[in-house]
């Protein structure tokens, strides 16, 4: 699941070392049966805009990780809001 973030003025260490291929979204995720893995790209003209994509095997592994882990899900999304000024999932 792809998603576009801009990065708070000053954060985006922060954000990389927790939205990278083994930061802590990366971990939650790795929980689940069907998660493939996580890629995080910046953007060149843009400074603090990333690109993020978690990959899962299926829609179905996606949905069931979201059902076992909502709490988890939710907390770090909670814990990470500050870092990002807008995000947005990406269909």
């Amino acid at each position: 699941m792809p998603a576009d973030h801009d990065v708070r003025d000053g954060s985006a260490g922060d954000f990389e070392r927790i939205y990278g291929h083994d930061g802590a979204w990366a971990r939650l995720f790795s929980l689940a049966d069907g998660y493939v893995g996580t890629e995080l790209y910046r953007a060149v003209e843009t400074p603090g805009r990333y690109l993020t994509i978690d990959t899962f095997a299926d829609d179905a592994s996606w949905q069931r990780f979201l059902l076992e882990h909502r709490v988890a899900y939710d907390d770090l999304d909670e814990q990470t809001s500050g870092l990002t000024h807008r995000e947005q999932e990406l269909a």
